[in-house]
């Protein structure tokens, strides 16, 4: 009965060890997964900045890339008003150069608050009145 029991309490304190081990190593990994979420995010924007140059509420504005950076093609997205109201695919956009962006028309009438977003987290806002 004696070895049993120690046979037993040896398994026991394996087994024990074991989810130990296991969960000390998961608890490890998490912030590594974090942080390396994190800097991949980091690694796509880019330093570019981004201007409104010119809005015309029946569906159509301009921006520019301010530079330094190039930004990537890919998905642009207008809100007026704060409403989605155009997403669109366009090439990079070099520093200096403009972009044309269409959207569903607003109305002409009232002042209008505008967002456009673009890839590598590129952002600009500008207001229109009248």
């Amino acid at each position: 009965m004696a070895g049993r029991r120690a046979g037993l309490q040896t398994t026991t304190t394996v087994v024990a060890l074991m989810l130990l081990s296991v969960a000390l190593a998961l608890a490890l990994s998490q912030p590594t997964r974090l942080m390396t979420s994190k800097t991949a995010k980091k690694a796509l924007r880019v330093a570019a900045r981004l201007e409104v140059v010119a809005f015309d509420p029946g569906g159509q504005l301009s921006v520019r890339n301010l530079g330094p950076d190039t930004i990537p093609a890919g998905r642009w997205h207008v809100l007026v008003d704060g409403e989605p109201r155009g997403e669109l695919q366009l090439q990079e956009l070099q520093p200096g150069e403009l972009a044309q962006l269409s959207f569903q028309p607003v109305d002409p009438a009232a002042p209008h608050f505008i967002e456009v977003s673009g890839p590598a987290g590129v952002h600009a806002e500008a207001g229109w009145t009248p």
